[in-house]
């Protein structure tokens, strides 16, 4: 199993080779990263990154990889944070998409808050949610609703996340 263990670190470190890229062994059966993205890299460029290295250890070595993605971080907290949305996306990915092997963490949001609820409460929304994942601007709702909750509810704070006027947001 050790054996195992190395050559997939190994194969890992072949696609993430920026010195400041942290790769290490977490837990049995477990590798986690920490990419630096360049300045103008995209999360895109991560996940096929991501898509890549499962398919070459699946190739390879015959075994199902799959990946979790958090948002990026820039702080030492915002590192924790991050690290924790990758488990959680890799968690509920598993169990929301079909075959997917690389999840990321702002498709699953929606899927992460009714996690975190309590039962009565996760079946209301749940309801809810699924009348409003039959529209056909889920998408944007689902990001707009994710910026405003990230945004602790800020109408300011959320038109800025997503980059649009405020009032935009109101229509939204």
């Amino acid at each position: 199993m050790a054996l195992v263990r190395s050559e997939l670190l190994r194969t890992v470190r072949e696609v993430f080779t920026d010195p400041q890229d942290i790769v290490a062994s977490t837990a049995p059966g477990w590798i986690g990263v920490l990419r630096r993205l360049p300045a103008r890299a995209e999360v895109a460029s991560l996940a096929a990154d991501c898509r890549r290295i499962t398919d070459v250890i699946a190739a390879q070595d015959g075994l199902i990889a799959r990946a979790g993605i958090g948002e990026p971080a820039f702080s030492v907290a915002g590192l924790r944070d991050s690290w924790q949305d990758a488990r959680d996306a890799l968690c509920l990915g598993a169990r929301m998409t079909g075959g997917s092997a690389v999840h990321l963490i702002a498709e699953l949001r929606v899927h992460q808050v009714l996690a975190a609820v309590n039962q009565p409460a996760r079946r209301m929304v749940e309801l809810t949610a699924a009348q409003l994942r039959a529209q056909p601007d889920w998408p944007v709702l689902r990001d707009t609703v994710t910026a405003w909750c990230e945004s602790g509810f800020n109408l300011v704070r959320t038109s800025a996340a997503l980059h649009i006027h405020r009032n935009t947001v109101v229509y939204l």
